[in-house]
């Protein structure tokens, strides 16, 4: 998987949690930086791997920590429901 992106919650809420395998938040809950299972449209930020992800949020601020970013933390969505 290299579908790296980063929605407006706005967009993400209207997504299908179904195509996300991992997600986090910013800070202030207004973007989500995620790893998809296939391509997703409607994105702010597009990324090709991992690092550059983390780079691009890093340089931007207002991410929480790298240490609480594991995209290999498989996401659950009916943890949300």
């Amino acid at each position: 998987m290299d579908n790296y992106y980063i929605f407006t919650t706005t967009v993400y809420n209207t997504l299908n949690k179904d195509k996300i395998y991992s997600r986090y938040y910013d800070v202030n809950k207004e973007n989500v930086v995620l790893l998809a299972t296939e391509t997703l449209s409607g994105f702010s930020e597009e990324f090709s791997n991992e690092s550059d992800t983390v780079t691009y949020i890093n340089k931007e601020g207002g991410w929480p920590d790298l240490g609480e970013l594991a995209f290999e933390d498989k996401y659950i969505p009916s943890i949300d429901d």
